[in-house]
């Protein structure tokens, strides 16, 4: 703010002549130009506008020349602001399709303020699920953080998008991990934007976001082995900041303990069987009267399992649904009842076979291999086995007890319609 404070001359003043290279630009609150006149007791405003390229402090001399006067020196110090982002994981997917990689970053950057991304959630939204792949809070990459991909079967891929939100000033971004920042020798960098690392793939390795835009980073977790693992990545930015995270993922093989059975399927111990080793054989008795039994099978694990029932002898038996998705957290009736009662009822027992699908071979502990076979049914992996995680004896109601059952009723029927006879009459 310039203030004229004369009583009764007005101040003709000049703004001095500046180099070239000049990054500051002025506006006055008057009128356009250098030259001002400013009437006794008046004031104006001059505002001072900053842009550089360059990451480094800016400081600059301004001179301003009053006629009659003293010239007014100002010394100006100027800064561009760092960028600062803000990732938030938006979901999680299990089912990738690899062709879509090399498209999928092509139209990720938009303007927040005009975003109508994945991000959005309404006022009832659980912010704990929003943020659950992070360990914390949004996070800003400026510090240290840790971005978590949870669990993933060995074998298998996770894909967790995330969306940053550039908060500062505009910057460009890369992404190197580790080893190759150490020797200086960046071979983990595809064509396609892609940052590869043993248990992880990133994109883009690369971008642009001005201020308050926003892109979806893409991390791929694809585990080798069980246990955790942990990658750090440096991001590289061009106001020569470097800042750093963890990708974090743990492998996981596959376990009997995943599925729990209802109580009414009861496990057979075989006496051939040692103690140590697992039995999958059950048995589950069909009501006399429905013909059928309710088995309740839960997902105790967070993935989603294909699935099938092999039934050894469908004429006799039946099953619903035969195939399908068991959801990971969740449960899952199965309707098991009788075909053809009267063409089977010399049949004591048939049997049944609960076979998960499409699974990745590296997931299959060894001791598990003997109830492993190639899938029929390959959807994501090329390799792809199945294992047989339950046999199910059923035994069907003799025909004896069903002719009872039978008589039971009828005599039932017939008491009943006798009392209604009697009664009209």
């Amino acid at each position: 703010m310039i203030k004229n404070v004369s009583d009764e001359t007005i101040a003709r003043y000049q703004l001095a002549k500046r180099f070239d290279a000049s990054k500051l630009r002025f506006i006055w609150g008057t009128r356009s130009g250098d030259r001002e006149d400013l009437a006794p007791g008046m004031s104006t405003a001059l505002t001072f506008v900053f842009k550089s390229r360059s990451p480094e402090d800016y400081e600059e001399r301004i001179v301003i020349n009053v006629e009659g006067g003293f010239p007014v020196i100002i010394d100006v110090s100027a800064h561009r602001d760092p960028p600062i982002l803000i990732g938030i994981p938006i979901r999680e997917i299990r089912a990738y399709n690899k062709s879509s990689v090399s498209l999928l970053w092509s139209g990720d950057v938009t303007s927040s303020k005009n975003s109508s991304s994945d991000a959005s959630t309404t006022p009832g939204d659980d912010l704990q699920q929003i943020l659950s792949p992070w360990r914390g809070s949004p996070t800003s990459l400026s510090n240290e953080m840790e971005l978590d991909c949870k669990n993933s079967l060995v074998g298998d891929e996770k894909l967790v998008e995330t969306q940053l939100t550039n908060f500062g000033s505009s910057g460009r971004f890369f992404l190197i991990s580790e080893a190759n920042w150490h020797c200086r020798d960046i071979t983990d960098l595809t064509d396609t934007c892609k940052l590869l690392t043993p248990s992880f793939s990133l994109w883009p390795a690369y971008f642009h976001l001005e201020n308050n835009q926003s892109l979806i980073l893409k991390t791929l977790f694809t585990p080798g082995h069980p246990g955790l693992h942990v990658e750090k990545i440096f991001i590289v930015c061009d106001n020569i900041s470097v800042e750093s995270f963890e990708l974090l993922g743990d492998g996981v093989m596959f376990h009997w303990d995943f599925l729990h059975f209802s109580e009414n399927l009861r496990r057979q111990s075989l006496p051939e069987l040692e103690d140590n080793r697992f039995s999958n054989f059950f048995t589950a008795q069909l009501h006399p009267e429905s013909l059928s039994v309710l088995v309740a099978v839960s997902n105790l694990s967070e993935f989603d399992l294909n699935f099938r029932w092999d039934v050894i002898n469908d004429i006799c038996l039946g099953v619903l649904p035969e195939s399908g998705i068991l959801p990971g957290n969740s449960t899952l009736t199965f309707d098991v009842f009788s075909r053809n009662y009267d063409l089977c009822s010399e049949f004591v027992e048939s049997n049944l076979q609960l076979v998960l699908e499409d699974l990745p071979p590296q997931a299959i502990p060894r001791e598990y291999q003997e109830f492993v076979e190639a899938s029929r049914r390959k959807w994501r992996f090329p390799d792809a086995v199945e294992i047989c995680v339950a046999n199910v004896g059923v035994r069907l109601p003799s025909r004896t007890h069903s002719i009872i059952s039978e008589e039971i009723s009828s005599g039932n029927r017939d008491e009943e319609n006798f009392y209604s006879d009697s009664i009209e009459n």
